[in-house]
């Protein structure tokens, strides 16, 4: 049965130790990296997503108000489109 599992799936087990092996070369050649640097990079990028955020929550401030602009710009001409029939009957 293990036989057969094995020869069905060759080209994936052939993929997934390659990469298991080219993942162990990479933490083997890597410096170790201190606590202090992690949370250092830690607060770097939260601040950086939080700056993100901010600019995500202001785009969609704008975008709500570009909206209602879009919906009232629509309202006036359909509007104006009536009354102008109105005025030609």
């Amino acid at each position: 049965m293990r036989d057969t599992f094995t020869e069905k799936h060759r080209a994936e087990l052939i993929l997934f130790d390659a990469a298991a092996k080219y993942l162990d070369d990479l933490i083997a050649s890597v410096e170790t990296i201190a606590p202090q640097k992690w949370r250092a990079d830690v607060e770097r990028l939260t601040a950086y997503k939080d700056s993100l955020y901010l600019r995500m929550k202001a785009m969609r401030e704008n975008f709500k108000a570009v909206e209602e602009i879009r919906k009232a710009a629509g309202a006036l001409a359909k509007s104006e489109k009536t009354i102008e029939q109105k005025l030609d009957l």
